[in-house]
């Protein structure tokens, strides 16, 4: 358990932790799952894989939360079968065992293998994505918007994350906020960055041949 040292600001990010008296600075992790299973559920898709790295960790709980929330919006029943984990099983065998099983989309948001996971989607699998196989990836960084089809993202202010724990380190640091008052918490909000990885199955012109 971590507790505040006399002088020493502690500010956690992104792993709230008010609860036990230090200050927390997060993006929702929660809204990140939410929208980037709906923006799938609203383009007609059904079979959705959820990929992160491990279950026993805040943010990929918060995810799946939204991930499940946005699925029973949608009419959709969750099938723990399409939930996995990249320190549980193997990429491939998760990635092969979706395409057999008839996944349409993927958040891809194990982000120790999202690029491994792209990679054998379309040249292992053979699956275009934004056609064969829709995926949302984690973070906007820069090769994304480079891919083979452009990626999809669910993206968390990094910039606005960074200065507001530095800011918070720095008011802890001078004494503020003042005993007795609340711990500081923020959590901020993330958003779609809208590429070309999603197919509209909605879009009868999306399945002509």
């Amino acid at each position: 358990e971590l507790r505040s040292v006399p002088n020493l600001p502690l500010v956690a990010i992104n792993h709230p932790m008010a609860d036990q008296g230090i200050a927390s600075i997060c993006a929702d992790h929660y809204q990140q799952g939410f929208l980037a299973t709906r923006h799938l559920t609203d383009r007609g898709h059904r079979d959705i894989g959820f990929l992160a790295i491990q279950p026993d960790e805040w943010g990929s709980s918060e995810r799946l939360r939204g991930y499940g929330d946005a699925l029973a919006d949608a009419g959709i029943e969750l099938d723990p079968s399409r939930v996995q984990y990249s320190l549980k099983t193997p990429v491939y065998e998760i990635l092969t065992r979706w395409k057999s099983r008839g996944v349409t989309g993927i958040l891809n948001f194990s982000e120790d293998t999202a690029l491994e996971t792209l990679h054998i989607l379309a040249n292992v699998l053979d699956l275009q994505c934004g056609k064969d196989i829709s995926t949302i990836s984690l973070e906007d960084i820069p090769v994304y918007q480079y891919w083979n089809p452009p990626q999809t993202t669910v993206s968390q202010p990094l910039e606005q994350l960074a200065r507001l724990a530095v800011d918070t380190a720095l008011d802890l640091a001078g004494g503020q906020p003042l005993p007795g008052k609340t711990v500081v918490q923020h959590c901020l909000s993330t958003q779609i960055i809208e590429r070309d990885s999603v197919a509209n199955l909605t879009d009868p012109a999306a399945s002509a041949p």
